[in-house]
């Protein structure tokens, strides 16, 4: 009688552990989604608002005839500077997400031809990590210079206020 109370203490571990696991799966997949649809969001959001700002800075100015007798053209500068380097990391932000997945393919495609050997398994995460890490990096470089270029412009435009 032991054994089998031991045998259904144990079947009843591993039941709850089946479903704490699938809990927790289901729970990640929908993190992952959340999070592919905020990062593509934000890339099209930032490279939105910086192409937009970097047009509407142009026209501005030029309507308003500020660079030829406004002060403090550096921020102008800083601000057109940030939203072509915002453009620029955002289309490096894509490529190394890019490169990322392909190198996830070729890792999962590794793993389906040895079977999931544990040394397949290693040698790959060490892989995936570099386009990874590089891409978050990316992002947070052009969301700061898509925020220098937003604030430098109206700062701009205000700083000359009084030649208008």
């Amino acid at each position: 009688m032991n054994n089998d109370d031991q045998n259904q203490s144990n079947e009843l571990e591993t039941n709850n552990l089946e479903k704490h696991r699938e809990l927790l799966d289901k729970d990640w997949d929908e993190l992952l989604k959340r999070n592919l649809s905020n990062t593509e969001n934000l890339a099209k959001y930032v490279f939105s608002l910086s192409s937009a700002g970097l047009g509407i800075s142009l026209v501005v100015v030029k309507d308003m005839e500020l660079l030829s007798i406004g002060d403090h053209k550096w921020v102008l500068i800083v601000s057109w500077a940030a939203f072509l380097f915002t453009i620029l990391f955002a289309l490096i932000s894509y490529l190394t997400s890019l490169h990322g997945i392909d190198k996830e393919f070729d890792r999962i495609e590794e793993e389906y031809e040895r079977e999931y050997e544990e040394e397949t398994e290693v040698v790959s995460d060490n892989k995936m990590k570099k386009p990874g890490k590089a891409t978050i990096f990316l992002r947070y470089v052009y969301v700061t210079f898509c925020i220098i270029g937003i604030f430098c412009t109206p700062l701009f435009i205000w700083l000359n206020f009084k030649h208008l």
